[in-house]
């Protein structure tokens, strides 16, 4: 089951997969990649000293060295010989005799400011003030339950400027002071800790490697633009067949639908054209009745409705006024609606009659 919460070292990550890299690589690339990284170890013993280089790949022991004129001639001879020596960076490493170290558990809000917390209430963690000695802190670790390890490396002021004035008499600048029990070679860049003070170190200049950085930068965003230009221009110009395509796809539907109008008018034209050919006219349906009824009938309402007519008025007879009806080509399935009534004023018969008019060619002609 995979645990959500696990806290993933993102930094640990990068650098293990950056060594991963480097060791594929040819040794010519990986010494370039190198280059300026190293460090000029110098390790005090007695009244010489022994110098060492050591990078990321490599520790070459250059030789053991004092304050002579012909160990410096040598020493000189050895960094000019060599440009890597050159640029790299001077370390001078303690014995741990030299040294004091000590484990501290300390509240996490202090990290913040971690080397002035320490400059207060270093006489409670070491029997010196802090006017007396150089001290830094290497963090160990990530804070735990709100604590923050710490190594406390202390060094007497007099041991070290002794050390240091030995290391610069013979032309080296030294940038970094270490424990031999805690080598900030070891360490990343952000986790160093650094006995010498800041008015001693000479840190080498990021310049050239900021100029190398540059150039790389600027050389892979050429390449990138030079593959990347076709398919831009290529991108380019499906957007604009898009546009296109969209404004036909627009013209199309407005077509379309001017064309759908056209038909359903087309449709209910000859809808109603052809229910107009299939309707009688009222007046020749009416003009058919004048001629049909005898002068006995009087026809006093007339309605039309759905293809029927309906008449309502007097006759002397009106079982003879459905014969009369029938019998024209016009009239068909003629029939009483309601009861024939007697008027006795008139003397005539009531009647109500309904009759389906049948469908005759008029004077109407469909439009083709």
């Amino acid at each position: 089951m995979l645990k959500l919460d696990t806290q993933i070292d993102i930094g640990a990550f990068w650098s293990w997969w950056t060594q991963e890299l480097l060791a594929l690589l040819p040794q010519s690339i990986v010494a370039s990649f190198n280059y300026g990284k190293g460090f000029l170890i110098v390790e005090p013993v007695a009244n010489a000293f022994t110098l060492c280089y050591q990078n990321r790949t490599e520790r070459k022991v250059l030789g053991e060295f004092d304050d002579s004129a012909e160990a410096q001639a040598r020493l000189r001879a050895s960094l000019t010989q060599d440009p890597m020596l050159a640029d790299a960076e001077v370390l001078i490493r303690l014995p741990d005799a030299l040294c004091m170290h000590k484990l501290l558990n300390l509240p996490e809000a202090v990290g913040a400011n971690l080397k002035q917390v320490l400059a207060y209430e270093l006489d409670r963690y070491t029997p010196f003030k802090a006017d007396q000695v150089y001290y830094d802190a290497l963090r160990l670790g990530k804070p735990l339950n709100g604590q923050l390890s710490v190594a406390l490396m202390v060094v007497q002021k007099q041991t070290l400027d002794a050390i240091f004035d030995q290391v610069t008499g013979v032309g080296l600048k030294p940038a970094y002071a270490d424990c031999a029990s805690q080598p900030i070679t070891q360490l990343p860049n952000k986790e160093r800790y650094n006995l010498l003070p800041e008015t001693s170190q000479h840190l080498k200049s990021k310049r050239p490697q900021m100029v190398m950085f540059g150039a790389m930068a600027v050389t892979f965003m050429l390449l990138l633009t030079l593959f990347l230009a076709p398919l831009w221009q290529a991108y380019q110009g499906i957007d604009k067949l898009k546009l296109h395509m969209h404004k036909v796809e627009k013209l199309a539907l407005k077509v379309e639908d001017t064309k759908q109008a056209i038909d359903y008018l087309y449709q209910a034209t000859n809808k109603l054209i052809d229910k107009k050919s299939h309707s009688p006219v009222l007046v020749e349906v009416l003009n058919i009745l004048s001629k049909e009824l005898k002068n006995d009938t009087w026809v006093s309402q007339v309605r039309f409705s759905n293809g029927s007519l309906e008449l309502l008025g007097e006759s002397a007879s009106a079982s003879e006024l459905i014969a009369t009806l029938e019998k024209t080509t016009r009239f068909k399935n003629t029939r009483f609606i309601s009861p024939v009534t007697q008027d006795r004023t008139t003397g005539k018969e009531r009647f109500q009659i309904t009759t389906e008019i049948i469908p005759g060619v008029t004077n109407a002609t469909p439009a083709q």
